[in-house]
């Protein structure tokens, strides 16, 4: 026959039951705290199980990609990424592999199906007997960041195609004068095959650079100058290896490239003309123009000409000796000549 507890046993299951009560009001008090965190936190957080399912998603997830139920049926990477397999760098699987923490900017797509990219960082979760039963997942909106980053790089490529493109010579220094880098069309114009055999040459010891200008060019100040660049320079000075003599001409402008007010010269822009072939055709109209002054100073005739796209017209000095004028009398124009001609003529 059981005996009746004595009322100290009494006191003593009631203070245990009271205990009891107040631990899970505490306990529950924690995971309302927790839930309440969890609900309030803007990122993403997941826990995805070894077999990538996910098994709890806060409220910003369910917000951002649908409190839908394949978010918990499906593969984390096929609901969140549309993939048939695993990401290739995964966190959450190196966390679950290695018990470590692990992040990657994955690329993902929202509830309403627009590409987005997210920080993706991982954390194990543990069991009671300290096991990875999963991986936390924390996911930060890289969205812009990435945006930038991408129109970056685009920006870069188009100025790098510029930049080889150009029809240009360009050459970039450092500020010390060395040379970093050239695009083809300055190695065409110097006869250089490759980049590496004329990097480093040094700005301040070309010879073609008259002394005021590397003094402007110290002095950070843009300078701009037309020269009859010598190959035998080059090779006398043995500067580098180069395919080509003679003399060219360049149209040459170096400007000192600084990093913000008051700084010093950061690199030195080059960018070169080759003006050989204008050269070329103004000496060969020049001398046109003087063997045509001396047939004119050596004719008796009286020659006048017409350029009917500006109405400029010349008169030879016999044409006015011949007329009973001297040289440059009257101005050589349209109206002065028709004026010459007799008024039974001009029709």
């Amino acid at each position: 026959m059981a005996t009746k507890p004595t009322y100290e046993e009494l006191e003593q299951k009631v203070r245990k039951l009271e205990l009891e009560a107040e631990r899970r009001s505490e306990v529950k008090r924690t995971l309302d705290q927790q839930a309440q965190i969890l609900y309030s936190i803007k990122d993403t957080i997941v826990i995805i199980t070894p077999e990538m399912k996910t098994i709890y998603a806060n409220q910003t997830a369910k917000d951002l990609f649908g409190d839908r139920p394949e978010m918990f049926t499906e593969p984390c990477y096929r609901f969140f990424k549309k993939r048939d397999m695993v990401c290739e760098d995964c966190p959450v699987l190196k966390t679950i592999q290695d018990e470590k923490p692990h992040n990657a900017i994955i690329k993902s797509y929202d509830r309403n199906g627009e590409e987005m990219w997210r920080f993706n960082t991982a954390f194990p979760f543990y069991d009671r007997d300290g096991q990875v039963i999963a991986g936390i997942e924390i996911v930060t909106d890289y969205t812009p960041q990435k945006r930038a980053e991408i129109a970056l790089q685009k920006s870069e490529e188009r100025f790098r195609t510029i930049y080889e493109e150009s029809p240009i010579g360009i050459e970039l220094y450092d500020g010390d004068g060395q040379l970093i880098h050239a695009n083809k069309a300055c190695l065409n114009i110097f006869g250089v095959s490759d980049i590496a055999e004329v990097k480093g040459f040094k700005l301040f010891d070309d010879p073609n650079i008259s002394d005021e200008d590397r003094e402007s060019l110290r002095k950070g100040r843009k300078v701009r100058y037309q020269v009859p660049f010598d190959f035998g320079k080059v090779k006398e000075y043995k500067l580098y290896e180069t395919t080509e003599s003679g003399i060219i001409h360049l149209d040459v402008q170096i400007t000192p490239l600084g990093l913000g007010a008051g700084e010093s010269t950061s690199s030195y822009l080059v960018q070169l003309v080759d003006m050989t072939d204008r050269k070329q055709g103004e000496y060969a109209l020049r001398e046109s123009e003087q063997e045509l002054e001396l047939t004119l100073d050596a004719t008796t005739d009286g020659i006048w000409s017409w350029n009917f796209e500006n109405e400029q017209m010349n008169f030879s000095d016999k044409y006015y000796e011949m007329l009973g004028y001297t040289v440059g009398e009257f101005e050589a124009t349209y109206e002065n000549w028709v004026n010459l001609i007799h008024p039974e003529d001009r029709e």
